[in-house]
């Protein structure tokens, strides 16, 4: 074999190894163990979904006439109290000698939980003390609302992403 074989099988070889690594990001996420899954799980299940509240106030911010499905959603929204709250009690990481995680996780979660908590009750505040006494919503506060979840949702998603590892 010349050197100009050699070079060119190994350049196969890069190639091929590079194509697999490509393919091998593409691949499902894991948990490293039980206890990630389950705040992962919790992770998501505190997220604000785009098809839920989130949607009904970024209709509210752009001034739209909301829907039957729209009141729906409100309603659904304050319903989730519990579940929600269930979630919020999985969210907690322990730190110390025995600890399955760090102590920046547990303050990232700590932070993300209390923060879930503060939004979703200025959002039934804003919203429902609107829709019961019949006042005027404030657009402002509203649109303030929706930047501070889409930036909530954004430290989630970072999050639950660091919980896993590729499979």
């Amino acid at each position: 074999m010349s050197i100009l074989e050699v070079i060119g099988a190994i350049t196969q070889i890069r190639e091929a190894v590079s194509s697999m690594k490509r393919e091998e990001t593409r691949q499902e996420f894991g948990y490293p163990n039980e206890h990630f899954a389950r705040v992962g799980h919790a992770l998501s299940d505190i997220y604000f979904s785009d098809q839920g509240i989130l949607a009904v106030l970024r209709k509210i911010v752009a001034e739209e006439k909301l829907t039957e499905e729209d009141e729906e959603r409100l309603l659904e929204f304050n319903q989730r109290e519990e579940p929600v709250r269930n979630a919020l009690e999985k969210l907690v990481l322990d730190h110390g000698r025995k600890a399955r995680n760090s102590i920046k996780q547990s303050a990232i979660i700590g932070q993300l939980r209390g923060r879930k908590s503060t939004l979703r009750n200025a959002v039934q505040i804003a919203i429902n003390e609107a829709i019961t006494f019949n006042y005027d919503v404030n657009i402002d506060e509203v649109a303030r609302l929706v930047a501070e979840i889409e930036a909530l949702n954004r430290d989630i998603q970072d999050a639950e992403h660091a919980l896993r590892r590729y499979v």
